[in-house]
């Protein structure tokens, strides 16, 4: 059967080397035999190229789901599940991202390549292309924001009354965009740690489901890496249970493993020194825990996802 080859156009095979960016000698092959199977193998265990897998879809929509994420890479890592579950029984993904525009000083890749702010928002937009509009055939979305914690905009949001007017700002947008759409479901993120930009975004979405009167379906994800933290986790679990009713949602992720490495390894911009392969092992594992979290009386599915259905708001 074939399946779709991606080229990640951020790789150049020069001279037996796999060049990235133009600039630094990422992998070499100089002096290996290699036949073009075990080639390939390499490449794609690289993530230079990625290996489009068939994905099962609904030709009616039936739900529109909207994926809000603080960061480029979020919804790969945190809620691709959530969107791989619901697109074979007729949902329509777009992800939008709120702040695109971070400081360099952020890029694994820093000390071998020079680039500035601006191409590291171009460069991480492109992977966001890639992973949601290539790889799923879904649409991906920008507010392009700066980060709040952006080097020289610090000061813009660090105080309290700066971030609600940000909050503000944002939640308007994003109920023109719910009603224009006509989004019927909106993922956010859980803001463990408390980040600044996952904080925002989480308040925002929030504001913006209490001002639509809860017109829409509200879920939570929990936001990876930052979840694996149990004592924050359950600190900020504890925080918005005071105020969110909210119904547990377990996801099997058995048959969509693969293609979350896909989506996750994409972002070599900020996974420099995990290959696929690697990449596999530890959202198995991630799924692994959450699954012996479950409560004793659910099904066990050794891959699963945890989110949390808002119900009502006290």
């Amino acid at each position: 059967m074939y399946q779709q080859i991606i080229k990640l156009p951020f790789f150049k095979t020069k001279n037996d080397f796999v060049v990235y960016l133009n600039e630094y000698k990422y992998l070499s092959l100089k002096g290996v035999q290699l036949n073009s199977d075990l080639r390939d193998q390499i490449l794609f265990n690289e993530g230079i190229l990625i290996q489009k897998r068939i994905i099962k879809k609904n030709t009616e929509i039936l739900e529109r789901i909207l994926v809000i994420e603080p960061h480029l890479d979020d919804f790969a890592l945190s809620a691709s599940s959530y969107a791989l579950n619901a697109m074979p029984c007729g949902a329509s993904i777009t992800v939008l991202n709120i702040f695109s525009k971070t400081s360099v000083t952020n890029f694994p890749w820093r000390q071998k390549i020079t680039i500035s702010n601006k191409q590291y928002e171009k460069l991480r937009i492109q992977e966001s292309l890639i992973a949601v509009e290539q790889y799923l055939g879904e649409k991906f979305e920008s507010f392009r924001l700066s980060s709040p914690t952006l080097s020289g905009h610090i000061e813009t949001y660090q105080e309290k009354y700066n971030q609600d007017e940000l909050i503000n700002n944002l939640t308007k947008r994003l109920i023109k965009k719910i009603r224009k759409e006509k989004i019927s479901t909106v993922l956010c993120p859980m803001a463990v740690r408390y980040h600044v930009d996952h904080s925002i975004t989480f308040e925002a979405v929030l504001k913006t489901y209490k001002l639509l009167k809860q017109s829409f379906k509200l879920i939570i994800y929990e936001d990876m890496p930052y979840a694996r933290d149990k004592t924050a986790y359950f600190s900020r679990l504890k925080q918005i249970k005071k105020n969110i009713t909210t119904e547990d949602i377990y996801i099997s992720n058995e048959e969509y493993l693969e293609i979350i490495a896909d989506l996750i390894i994409i972002y070599r911009s900020q996974f420099d020194d995990v290959n696929r392969q690697q990449m596999l092992a530890i959202i198995k594992e991630d799924f692994r825990a959450t699954s012996s979290n479950k409560r004793a009386d659910s099904k066990k599915m050794e891959f699963s996802q945890h989110y949390f259905k808002v119900k009502s708001l006290k």
